[in-house]
């Protein structure tokens, strides 16, 4: 059912909206929270904006699954909603359509007029057009496409349909058709409806049919009894290429789409694929003894996996106009990406530095010329930080971070350009307490050939041979900018086994978020000119910009307000849209502070506090610390109560339920993490003591994985928490360390000296600092009440750390319960189990902080 609300209705419901948002106190006593009410609040995500920006649709969603998708004039106040709305898309600037139950709902936004169309399974809009694509069950199990142009209501019908590929830029849309036995191409002109089968054939593999990027031509594979055959067809003329699948080495092999389907090369004269070489995998004899030998490039599991995973695809070129199938990967060189044109491919071996304790990932790159054959080691230094390496749009560089400088690499001309040297700036942040300078991202090319990249502060254009250009005037005004791209949209980096760098059209509008003490958004246009749109404390996200780059519709949030939508015009103008969990007041807005504070050797910090809502500034409260790193990129943001946590915790659960919660942030000099964290929270503790509403005899102290290893460590050497609790703890450093993780079947020794842990040197250097570091050995400290968590199919942390502090504690006699969740892993995935754990994480805190009996389920047996 669709709702059309008139303007009248709207303007009072935002000057109710207006009187309800920030109460005053003594009109009405506010409601308590409880969990019974959390299903009240739903998440707002702001879906699309029309091109015109007239119009904007999103979505609320909620726990009970009360879905509804909205629809809404951005400068007026018409509003469309369809309860349980799916898939929604505007189809030019006159319509829009979405699905409900399974019935395609096509809106006229001049009219609101409303039309059902029929059943629906998929909906898109095709690229660069108004018209919509949607598909329908058929017979069979295929499915029906249908075209529909919105305004003149004309039609496109393509029945029996398996898969189907659309090339924008020849606007052609190209569908399987099956008859059971056999399969035809049927290539549909989209601007004239023309219809023509380009192919028929037995057995089409699913998932081969692709597009030359110019829309001229087709491929796709067929599997016949004896052997798979490509098929190139040129769509105008009907001339086709053809060539069997093979692979010398092998006796039979198969085109696959794993990892990849086929894809042209960007001039259209070549087409890559992948073969399957014939083979299952070498079995292996479980009986047997196993051999790990130290000096194996890989661990034995991986190397078993890799056999019993059968012969890994290889990648194939055919070069179409000569006929000639060139196989490119091989043991030796099993990795590579390649130049759009497919001529260059820089190869390397993944395993040529194992065993690799640094998990470093610089690898030797050769690079292949496929025109002349030539191979050659493409940098001289194998050490250079070369997993950020990425080949330009066009082809012509591979770029890539040395450690200080961003090189830009000329195929043609074998030269090194360095792209940053000279300039006043750092392009990479040097990481608390680790060892590797990390570079900030690079946003991709532009189509004057610039390669785009940040600093702390500003975007940079940078060409070879050329000056760099700053695109935005951010570090004067420590204002920090990056080019916005929402999720959904963001450009594939994929590049085989490598990356390739995007292309930004600067020539329109972009949108760019900003941040300083707060968010925004400004527009950079094409001139060079960048003007601000919003700015503030406030958190403002999921921006998207008209085509002309005049109007912007935004989500913004802060602690004390729940997310709701903005108009904003480049003149500052703007409008509120909707507010989302109005209800929210009717508890008590909430109250947040940040607080700027010092550890004992002078390092400056700083935590937000939030405050019990419905607070009475006579009462004392007990107050909940929430651990992980730096916290501060949350204070802005509003937090819905929630049963469904995947850690169990939620800060408006306790300030709802009368609770004060602090999240410090925890800064890191290396060496010992355990002891960083402490003396952080320590720090924080001592300046919310200063707070006379905090009862300092009762603090809890939470924190999950990484903040569960510091939670427990914290436990063994202080005395300032009443309670606490950890999730998914890492106990041990030293038995963490020597772990092979399930499944990536590579050590932890990386992650421990270089990554979270920052422990700085191996094991065998220092084996006393990682048993200092490590949790399990300060248990004995160990004197208030301690409930942890884990899940006991968890991946990343092997299990046996939970229950080695659960031994521990037993042998020791304290207060400690454990709770171990069947089939879940790192994080609680089930509706059911994240309830559980969130309902019993706050029975335990209101016991041991509250007073509240001790429940059922924490009591010994």
């Amino acid at each position: 059912m669709i709702y059309f609300e008139k303007i009248k209705h709207m303007a009072g419901l935002m000057v109710l909206l207006l009187g309800t948002m920030y109460p005053c106190r003594g009109q009405q006593a506010l409601k308590k929270l409880e969990p019974s009410d959390y299903e009240r609040w739903g998440r707002l995500k702001l879906r699309e904006l029309s091109a015109d920006g007239r119009w904007v649709s999103y979505s609320m969603a909620y726990s009970t699954g009360a879905d509804t998708l909205f629809i809404k004039e951005t400068a007026g106040d018409r509003t469309f909603a369809y309860p349980q709305g799916r898939q929604g898309t505007f189809a030019g600037t006159t319509h829009y359509a979405c699905s409900v139950a399974g019935t395609l709902q096509l809106l006229d936004l001049t009219t609101g007029k409303q039309e059902t169309m029929g059943m629906v399974e998929s909906l898109s809009l095709l690229p660069q057009s108004s018209q919509l694509l949607f598909t329908s069950p058929f017979k069979n199990g295929w499915f029906r496409i249908t075209l529909l142009e919105p305004e003149t209501m004309k039609k496109s019908i393509l029945d029996s349909i398996t898969n189907y590929q659309y090339s924008r830029a020849s606007r052609k849309l190209a569908a399987v058709a099956s008859t059971g036995s056999q399969f035809s191409v049927v290539v549909l002109d989209v601007s004239t409806g023309k219809r023509d089968t380009v192919y028929r054939g037995k057995d089409l593999i699913n998932g081969s049919l692709v597009f030359r990027q110019d829309g001229g031509a087709l491929a796709f594979a067929e599997r016949d009894t004896e052997d798979d055959r490509v098929t190139s067809v040129d769509i105008k003329s009907r001339k086709r290429y053809v060539i069997p699948v093979h692979y010398p080495a092998a006796n039979e092999a198969r085109l696959t789409t794993v990892p990849q389907k086929p894809a042209y090369s960007a001039d259209g004269k070549s087409l890559a694929f992948y073969v399957q070489p014939k083979g299952s995998g070498i079995s292996v004899d479980n009986t047997a003894p196993e051999v790990w030998n130290a000096l194996d490039r890989e661990l034995y599991p991986a190397r078993i996996a890799s056999r019993e995973a059968g012969r890994h695809p290889v990648l194939a070129i055919w070069d179409i106009g000569s006929n000639h199938l060139q196989i490119l990967t091989d043991s030796i060189n099993p990795n590579l990406m390649l130049t759009p044109d497919y001529r260059y491919a820089l190869m390397w071996n993944p395993l040529e530095r194992e065993p690799d304790p640094t998990d470093s990932r610089a690898y030797s790159y050769t690079l292949w010329d496929r025109k002349n054959g030539a191979k050659k080691p493409l940098l001289k230094n194998p050490d250079t930080f070369s997993v950020y390496m990425e080949t330009s749009p066009y082809g012509r560089f591979v770029t890539y971070f040395d450690g200080r400088d961003w090189i830009a690499f000329e195929f043609s001309s074998g030269v090194h350009h360095n792209l940053t040297h000279g300039l006043p700036v750092t392009f990479g942040t040097e990481k608390d307490g680790r060892l590797t300078n990390i570079p900030f991202s690079s946003a991709g090319w532009d189509k004057k050939g610039r390669f785009i990249i940040y600093d702390t502060y500003d975007i940079w254009a940078l060409q070879p041979g050329k000056q760099a250009t700053r695109l935005t005037g951010g570090r004067e005004q420590g204002m920090r900018y990056r080019i916005a791209v929402p999720t959904e949209e963001y450009p594939s980096r994929s590049n085989y086994n490598g990356a390739a760098a995007p292309l930004i059209d600067l020539e329109k509008p972009v949108l760019l978020e900003v941040s300083k003490a707060g968010s925004g958004y400004a527009v950079l246009y094409p001139k060079g000119r960048v003007k601000p749109i919003c700015s503030g404390t406030d958190f403002y996200s999921q921006g998207i910009l008209s085509e002309k780059g005049d109007v912007m519709v935004c989500m913004r949030q802060n602690y004390d307000r729940p997310p709701h939508l903005l108009r904003c015009n480049t003149d500052g103008v703007q409008r509120l849209l909707y507010q989302s969990n109005t209800q929210y007041s009717t508890y008590g807005v909430q109250r947040a502070e940040r607080l700027s504070y010092a550890t004992a050797s002078g390092r400056a910090l700083s935590g937000m506090l939030y405050y019990p809502l419905g607070f009475d500034s006579t009462a004392h409260y007990p107050v909940m610390v929430h651990i992980y790193e730096d916290q501060s990129w949350q204070t802005n943001r509003y937090v819905n109560p929630s049963l469904y946590n995947p850690a169990g915790f939620c800060i408006t659960n306790y300030t709802g339920a009368g609770y004060f919660v602090f999240l410090p942030d925890i800064e890191y000099d290396g060496g010992n993490p355990g002891e960083d964290a402490l003396a952080c929270v320590e720090a924080g503790i001592l300046k919310i003591k200063e707070n006379k509403n905090i009862d300092p005899h009762r603090i809890g102290l939470i924190g999950h994985s990484f903040g569960g290893y510091q939670a427990n460590y914290i436990m063994g050497h202080s005395k300032s928490f009443a309670a606490s609790v950890s999730g998914a703890p890492i106990n041990d450093l030293v038995s963490f360390y020597h772990y092979v993780v399930p499944g990536v079947f590579r050590p932890n020794f990386s992650n421990l000296e270089n990554g979270q842990f920052r422990m700085e040197a191996p094991y065998f250097k220092q084996p006393l600092a990682y048993t200092e570091a490590s949790p399990l050995y300060g248990a004995a400290g160990v004197s208030a009440p301690l409930l942890s968590w884990g899940g006991k199919d968890d991946p990343q942390i092997d299990p046996s750390q939970l229950t080695a502090f659960y031994l521990a504690m037993r042998r020791m006699g304290k207060d400690h319960v454990m709770l171990a969740y069947p089939g879940e892993g790192h994080i609680i995935t089930s509706r059911e189990h994240q309830a559980d754990l969130t309902l019993k994480i706050m029975e335990w805190f209101d016991h041991h902080l509250k007073g509240l009996p001790r429940p059922d389920w924490a009591k010994a047996e």
